[in-house]
């Protein structure tokens, strides 16, 4: 069965530009054309319909990420629509650019769309207000969770492998580190900054040095690890993937460690002083389509939180 992966392949666009097309947005004729010519192709499109009209379902499932122009994000969809195929479902992608009222607009519109399930990475919601939004349609939070445990999640032990790895290279000899740290809002910056602070207190070191970023993003990491600068710092952490490659890209010693969240293709220079943290991304999106699917088939089950290191 043809995915939104192979549309994309085929008409030679990213995902992402086939996933506005799928959503009604206005395209360049000539990507328009080609994702069109994809689908007949590939049969998309007809399989989707033909599986609604003997299931009274529409079998599509909604995803929605902060960014979609993100190799977290996009490994995670991959794995989710990967695991959904097993069930015949096929997938609808969208981003909110991390703006929580975008969000609200992504989720009005799946319900539009009458899709039999949510996945979503959240940019904020307290959960009364996305029990509301969502209504009635199953939903499954992936990455980041809520104050509440109202929905299923799957997320990564964020808090422990942090601390692990930050123990790692406090064991090498190194007592002079600083954070470059996401949004308070963000479970995943709590939970990071919880196991930063919790490895420190392990070898007797308080901390000093720190710089709180306003979003998840290359422009913050980049400029968080400047502020750092004058500290003269012999290693930092990013606790997140965009975070670390902007940290990456604006250091210019060659002597500092730095520790980010995830890997991603970095500067040759610096690869011997990098070290990501390797999240289970593939094992994020898997089960948090499954437990979906579990969800949509048994609403009234006992709602599931999993956390997976």
């Amino acid at each position: 069965m043809a995915t939104i992966k192979d549309v994309a392949k085929a008409a030679q666009v990213s995902v992402g530009t086939v996933s506005r097309y799928l959503n009604g947005e206005q395209l360049k004729q000539r990507n328009q054309e080609a994702i069109e010519q994809a689908i007949m192709q590939l049969g998309y499109e007809a399989n989707a319909i033909a599986r609604s009209m003997k299931t009274g379902k529409s079998m599509a499932i909604g995803v929605i990420v902060p960014f979609l122009a993100n190799m977290f994000s996009m490994r995670v969809i991959e794995s989710i629509e990967q695991e959904l195929q097993k069930y015949n479902y096929c997938v609808i992608i969208t981003d909110c650019s991390g703006d929580k009222e975008k969000e609200l607009e992504r989720i009005e519109f799946l319900k539009g769309r009458q899709v039999d399930g949510i996945v979503l990475m959240p940019s904020g919601f307290q959960s009364f207000e996305l029990r509301k939004a969502v209504g009635d349609t199953p939903l499954v939070l992936i990455d980041r969770i809520l104050e509440k445990p109202v929905f299923d999640s799957v997320v990564a032990d964020n808090e422990g492998m942090t601390y692990e790895s930050v123990c790692r290279l406090l064991e090498t000899g190194i007592r002079k580190i600083g954070i470059i740290e996401g949004p308070n809002y963000i479970s995943t910056a709590r939970q990071r900054r919880e196991g930063y602070i919790r490895a420190l207190k392990a070898f007797g070191i308080k901390e000093k040095y720190r710089a709180v970023c306003k979003e998840y993003s290359f422009k913050e990491g980049y400029e968080g690890m400047k502020r750092l600068e004058q500290y003269q710092l012999e290693a930092v952490f990013a606790s997140n993937y965009e975070l670390s490659a902007g940290a990456v890209n604006a250091n210019d010693r060659e002597d500092i460690r730095i520790l980010g969240f995830d890997t991603f293709e970095i500067p040759v220079r610096f690869q011997e002083n990098y070290t990501g943290i390797r999240q289970p991304v593939e094992e994020l999106g898997r089960l948090a389509a499954k437990l979906l699917v579990e969800r949509m088939n048994q609403p009234d089950k006992e709602i599931s939180n999993m956390v997976i290191g």
